[in-house]
């Protein structure tokens, strides 16, 4: 199943494509920045550069959090999903305030930036911003 907000430029991208090239350098200017990290992941937030927002379908400088997996992380605790993007767009319906999937690959995933200081008093101290 495709994610619908994924754009679909990016569905069949593959090593050596442009696009392809262009989020790898977004990518790593985002892995030289201060992360803060999570169980699974180490998540940077950085405001979108003008071609990696046209890419996405967004905004230039509105801000993303760039989620690249952690080589320590234990694949058997309990929440690491296989597919985080495909959780994320099936809670959406219900809690739509949760980030969106924007991109991902193995190595890397980018990531609407929601504040969790703002998040809806419902979420409590277990919400879907929690960094993992």
């Amino acid at each position: 199943m495709v994610e619908p907000f994924v754009p679909r430029g990016l569905l069949g991208v593959r090593p050596g494509d442009p696009s392809d090239a262009l989020l790898r350098r977004f990518v790593a200017v985002a892995a030289s920045t201060p992360a803060t990290s999570g169980h699974h992941n180490r998540n940077h937030v950085l405001p979108l550069p003008e071609d990696v927002a046209a890419l996405l379908g967004r905004a230039a400088g509105t801000p993303a959090t760039v989620r690249i997996p952690r080589a320590d992380a234990l694949p058997v605790v309990i929440r690491t999903w296989r597919d985080e993007a495909a959780i994320l767009d099936a809670v959406h319906a219900v809690l739509p305030h949760v980030p969106e999937c924007l991109v991902r690959r193995p190595d890397f995933a980018v990531h609407s930036y929601v504040d969790a200081s703002r998040s809806p008093p419902s979420a409590g101290t277990a919400s879907p911003w929690t960094p993992c």
